[in-house]
């Protein structure tokens, strides 16, 4: 009986063992063989276990980044989920850097934790958007906490940071000071509201799910903003008796 126990003792420390110092790549490739990975996307140059590891390169469509990590925490799997923190090396070929924590369970989806960084021109070309009103500034974003649900959110706290934002009329950059957006949840939707106390009086308030937008934006630049700005507006609408630019965007 003794000896019996022994042996199980060594058999569990050996699976362990082998289950601590599993091999990403290992793990990778077999996935990849029962469960192909879509055509739009690869991934290349794996390292380390698959509790905390390194992926060279990940690509997603037209969407590249370099160097993520990763590192999971097996007593989240005790509760049926997995919970892992993420990360975005900062290097010159990525747009952005980032880190935070993710949990998954189910149909349940959690983020804690999340700020990524990064030139908001150099994200926007990242992610294809139309360069018809060249912008260049840094930009932070973090997310506190955000849970899943119907149709978008459960619960959501996040806030986005703007600073020494500047635009490009003509030939010349202008600049444009900062700004800040925050996001929280009602009813399912993202809801959004912005800090009006910036150079271009610029208030966003609404509220957006994907394909549904519903949002009002209005400009009141200050008298020291460029005067580029002041002639662009009045090309573009007619200001109300307060000299305030308002639109509204429902989709």
């Amino acid at each position: 009986m003794k000896r019996g126990w022994v042996i199980a003792l060594i058999v569990t420390v050996y699976v362990v063992g082998l289950l601590v110092h599993l091999p990403a790549r290992v793990v990778t490739q077999s996935l990849t063989q029962f469960a192909p990975l879509p055509a739009d996307v690869t991934i290349q140059r794996v390292q380390g276990t698959i509790w905390r590891g390194e992926l060279g390169r990940l690509q997603v469509g037209e969407h590249v980044l370099q160097d993520l990590s990763w590192r999971i925490y097996p007593l989240s799997m005790l509760a049926g989920g997995l919970g892992l923190d993420l990360s975005v090396r900062d290097m010159p070929a990525n747009p952005f850097q980032g880190s935070g924590h993710v949990y998954v369970r189910r149909n349940q989806l959690e983020v804690s934790d999340l700020q990524v960084r990064g030139d908001i021109g150099v994200i926007g070309q990242w992610l294809k958007i139309p360069d018809l009103v060249p912008l260049r500034g840094d930009l932070i974003f973090g997310v506190n906490n955000f849970a899943m649900g119907e149709p978008v959110c459960h619960s959501l706290a996040a806030r986005l940071a703007v600073f020494d934002v500047s635009t490009r009329i003509g030939r010349q950059w202008h600049d444009l000071g900062d700004y800040v957006m925050s996001f929280s949840c009602a009813d399912g939707w993202i809801d959004v509201t912005t800090d009006p106390d910036n150079l271009l009086g610029l208030n966003v308030n609404g509220r957006f799910i994907p394909a549904q937008v519903d949002l009002g934006v209005d400009l009141q630049p200050r008298a020291e903003a460029p005067a580029p700005i002041h002639d662009l507006l009045r090309l573009v609408g007619e200001p109300d008796a307060s000299g305030r630019y308002s639109w509204r965007f429902r989709l």
